[in-house]
């Protein structure tokens, strides 16, 4: 090799020494078990404070932000001013994501989120000129989140623009660690800058993105007011105008402002493999919130759903909640159709959202169909549930006894002094629960709940976290929520035209079915039975909002038969008046009779027909009375509170 050669190669060798000698180093292995000792010394100050009534708390946790806040800067010149090391900055970016839950989470604060509200944050990110380009001043973790966001969408477009084809692979596996970590929102976010689709930094509190990170190309006071600017950048020699819209960054380069379309193609490709497995509106709304064609996106996911629309009752509920909030009728009434066989109790308020779209013309038939049968569902959840809390409430001795009971005066000393004896008969006798006899076997107290019956819910276990969606099944099981159900079809049918006579034959089929209920005070012995049961107060609440149903429906009842027999005295005085003038001017053998019109009635046979009543046309001749202005049904029932 030559001399000259050899200089030039040790000129790019000085050169290249020289350019990356400034980088700062992402020393990852270090920085973790630097915060692990942090969050260690935390836990110990945490134990430790119980005795010495002193802590070290707050310190502890502004160290730690401030390590990770003041890692971010150097993170951020790594991946956009040198364009090196994208695969470390990410893993930096996600150990980063991952120490601020597992402080949102720590058990070191009690349950008390408020040292993590009130903790003040500080971000400022510089250029290798010491220029400002993000400043965040707030109070609280839950904003570093956004300035995550935002330097991964600047590691992102430096990938494309000055990464090689290796670097460039490894995109797909680093949206879906942004996925799996922050959510399926942080995709959209991420495209945003880590702004959501309706909020932008705040300047009042955040501070203001730089306009540009070349000298020549900033505004006066070195920053702008936001992305929403339209401003004329000039790079390479070419002029171009940027858009209104927040997809990309104010300071970028044209390189790599053109390569945001590079990074929304690979997160709307990402979006869509999510939507394939795991339908849900929220993915739907965010692919078409980044789409570039509305149409075709649309068109691609409507096809997703209907394959993959029955396969599992998630994505059913996903394809009806889109389908609704679209308004598509259509597509509603054809899942229900082909599908409604895997909704569950608790999918309830989608299922009332879907029967609701359909109360038109077209689909009014289907409507009522699913609104009867969901009406009769519920309440006999609530019939079956009170029977498991009350077995011999079905016997045919304690059947008679309540019957007597209720002929019984309301409010008398021996109806309450028999009610509670009733109540006392039919209760189910509780067993001890096989844990808590061997804990009584070897001398250990018994724990809360053990001694009501192996179905009982050990130290209320469903109710740890109400917001984690692991324990719905759980839920469903131990804490139906049967008031929350079947208030929200009542509700639906009082809406629907044609509602207000299913509510009304539903009432005369409870009563049929629970006999109790036409006593308040028997429904009101009941519940005191269950208040002394800790685990079963959605039974209670069930009940009380039944029977204030129950209540409602007799009164209108009672309403209705009263104004039928008004109307039917008013007509017989005005027949008998029509009759006695066409008697005067007729002859007494010209008069004919016809028989009487047929009568409907409605008996309680266990009732002994003590509560027989009849609706039916009145037995008089001439023109029949007015329609009655509640829709009314066969049967009905005394109110005999």
């Amino acid at each position: 090799m030559s001399n000259k050669a050899m200089m030039e190669v040790m000129t790019a060798a000085t050169q290249l020494q020289a350019k990356y000698k400034k980088i700062p180093k992402l020393d990852l292995k270090t920085k973790r078990v630097e915060i692990s000792w942090l969050l260690d010394e935390l836990n110990r100050d945490s134990k430790a404070s119980f005795i010495k009534e002193r802590s070290n708390r707050d310190e502890i946790l502004l160290e730690i932000i401030d390590s990770l806040v003041s890692w971010l800067n150097d993170i951020w010149v790594v991946v956009y001013e040198h364009n090196v090391n994208f695969s470390l900055a990410h893993a930096c970016l996600l150990f980063t994501s991952d120490i601020l839950d597992q402080l949102s989470e720590s058990s070191a604060f009690g349950g008390c989120k408020c040292p993590l509200n009130n903790i003040p944050v500080h971000i400022h990110i510089k250029d290798k000129t010491k220029r400002t380009i993000i400043q965040l001043s707030t109070i609280g973790l839950e904003r570093i989140h956004r300035v995550l966001l935002w330097i991964w969408r600047d590691l992102f477009v430096s990938l494309f623009a000055k990464g090689n084809e290796r670097e460039r692979k490894k995109v797909p596996d680093m949206l879906e660690d942004i996925e799996s970590t922050l959510g399926v929102d942080a995709l959209e976010n991420l495209l945003r800058g880590g702004n959501s689709d309706d909020e932008d930094f705040d300047p009042d509190d955040e501070g203001d993105y730089d306009d540009e990170l070349e000298d020549e190309h900033a505004s006066d006071d070195g920053t702008c007011s936001g992305d929403e600017l339209e401003l004329d950048y000039e790079s390479d020699g070419s002029n171009y105008s940027l858009c209104g819209c927040r997809f990309h960054a104010s300071y970028w380069p044209e390189r790599l402002n053109r390569e945001r379309i590079t990074l929304r193609a690979s997160v709307e490709e990402r979006l869509f493999k999510t939507f394939t497995t795991t339908p849900s509106l929220r993915t739907y709304n965010n692919l078409m919130g980044i789409s570039q064609d509305v149409i075709e996106t649309e068109l691609r996911l409507a096809q997703i759903l209907s394959e993959n629309a029955g396969s599992t009752r998630e994505t059913l509920i996903a394809a009806l909640n889109i389908h609704i909030t679209n308004g598509d009728q259509d597509e509603v009434a054809l899942l229900l159709k082909q599908y409604s066989y895997l909704l569950r109790p608790r999918d309830c308020t989608t299922l009332q959202l879907a029967v609701a779209i359909l109360e038109d013309a077209h689909h009014h038939i289907q409507s009522l169909s699913t609104l009867e049968k969901e009406l009769e569902d519920s309440m006999r959840a609530i019939y079956a549930t009170v029977g498991s809390c009350f077995s011999h409430i079905e016997e045919d001795r304690n059947k008679k006894e309540l019957l007597a009971i209720l002929k019984l005066p309301s409010g008398s000393s021996a109806r309450k002094e028999r009610m509670e004896s009733w109540s006392e008969q039919v209760a189910t006798t509780s067993a001890m629960h096989p844990m808590a006899f061997a804990a009584a076997m070897i001398g250990l107290p018994m724990m809360p709940g053990m001694d009501e019956g192996e179905d009982a819910d050990l130290l209320h276990f469903v109710d740890l976290d109400p917001s984690d969606p692991d324990l719905d099944d759980l839920r469903e099981e131990y804490r139906p929520n049967l008031k929350g159900r079947f208030d929200g079809w009542v509700q639906l049918a009082q809406a629907i035209k044609g509602g207000n006579v299913m509510l009304a034959k539903l009432y005369l089929k409870a009563v049929e079915l629970m006999p109790w209920l036409r006593g308040a005070d028997a429904v009101a012995e009941l519940m005191n039975r269950l208040r002394e049961r800790p685990n079963k107060n959605h039974v209670v609440e069930a009940l009380s909002n039944f029977s204030a149903f129950g209540k409602t429906q007799r009164k209108k009842l009672n309403l209705a038969r009263a104004e039928q027999q008004r109307r039917t005295a008013k007509a017989q005085t005005s027949s008998g008046a029509a009759n006695g003038g066409s008697k005067s001017a007729s002859s007494p053998g010209s008069c004919s009779t016809s028989p009487p019109p047929p009568v409907v009635a409605h008996t309680f046979p266990e009732t002994g027909g003590a509560l027989s009543f009849t609706f039916g046309p009145p037995p008089v001749h001439g023109p029949a009375p007015p329609p009655l202005p509640f829709p009314f049904v066969r049967g009905g029932m005394e109110d005999v509170d």
